[in-house]
């Protein structure tokens, strides 16, 4: 058995436990009164003429002049939407018809099935061109592009991160893969770290970090979502957020220029907080034991686009002599 064909034998297995179990369904006219019996039709569109919908070579011919159509996404709309090459399920109003005649559908339900589904970890992602790599490959995004597994109610490829997975179902157009839906299975994973150095060398896609602590380098890959602050140069004092993600590469997440003022500054903060209040100068976080906390936002503040009330947030900080907590960077924590 081929893989397109355990898809196609597990969706409509799917469907048909699904669908028999109903026992009445939405007629034409949007009423509750198109009483069925089980009867079930289902399989791939050959061609589509009028009312009736061909599979199977023209064996198999469903009448949808009476039936509910549904397609995709949960759309309710109509036969003119129904295209060849499409799996449709229809729910019979009779299974009593004569020889070889079109089965009557009480509701039709009709999805696109994807050219190619891909599933891993995403490896960049670039909001300016609407693309992200996935397994070696450009995926291009659309206006038409649904997106699942996010939080907020208006989810984009703004919101999309490196190393987070996802399921991918893509169409090629003029030589590119198209997004048709970009889900999120699972979150980027919580290994984030923290280091103080000097940069050691920059390069287009890496930069070294020799590390204050025990004077070893560290290689950090750099991307498009690496949030860069305060202009480092060969030499300056940084600190440093990354992630390690499923290579056993460090990814920056943010590198900041440390200046180090008179009187020092104290510590150093890594901790994840809830974004209560927003200001031009200053943020209010929750923190997990409950507690608010109050960060300076200034000039130097490394701040990832989207954020907003409610969000859980990754916050790379100062805090200062003055016992205020200054905010270096301040990252969306799916």
């Amino acid at each position: 058995m081929t893989r397109k064909t355990l898809l196609l034998v597990v969706l409509l297995s799917l469907a048909t436990s699904m669908f028999a179990r109903q026992r009445a369904v939405s007629s034409g006219g949007g009423h509750l009164d198109a009483k069925v019996d089980g009867a079930t039709v289902s399989g791939i569109v050959t061609s589509v003429s009028g009312n009736l919908i061909q599979l199977a070579d023209n064996l198999v011919t469903i009448d949808a002049a009476n039936a509910k159509i549904v397609v995709d996404r949960g759309k309710d709309t109509t036969i003119a939407d129904i295209e060849p090459g499409m799996l449709v399920f229809a729910v019979l109003s009779t299974h009593q018809v004569a020889s070889n005649a079109p089965l009557p559908a009480a509701m039709i339900t009709a999805t696109r099935l994807p050219e190619a589904t891909l599933f891993g970890p995403v490896h960049t992602v670039d909001a300016s061109a609407g693309t992200f790599t996935l397994l070696g490959r450009t995926i291009h995004v659309t206006n038409e592009t649904s997106f699942g597994g996010f939080r907020g109610s208006h989810p984009g490829l703004a919101d999309l991160l490196p190393n987070q997975i996802v399921q991918v179902q893509a169409e090629a157009e003029n030589g590119k893969l198209i997004a048709d839906s970009v889900l999120i299975i699972s979150p980027i994973p919580t290994n984030t770290h923290v280091t103080h150095g000097k940069v050691k060398s920059i390069a287009g896609d890496s930069w070294v970090i020799t590390r204050e602590k025990d004077g070893g380098d560290l290689t950090l890959v750099v991307n498009a979502q690496t949030k860069i602050a305060g202009s480092p140069k060969v030499g300056d004092d940084v600190e440093v957020l990354y992630a390690i993600n499923s290579a056993n590469q460090a990814v920056a997440i943010a590198i900041v220029k440390f200046e180090r003022p008179d009187p020092p500054i104290n510590d150093t903060l890594l901790f994840r907080a809830t974004v209560k209040k927003i200001g031009q100068t200053e943020w209010s976080v929750t923190l997990s034991d409950g507690k608010d906390q109050v960060l300076v936002i200034n000039e130097r503040t490394k701040i990832m686009p989207g954020i907003k009330t409610g969000d859980r947030v990754e916050v790379l900080a100062q805090k200062r002599k003055d016992g205020s907590v200054l905010a270096l960077a301040i990252l969306k924590f799916l």
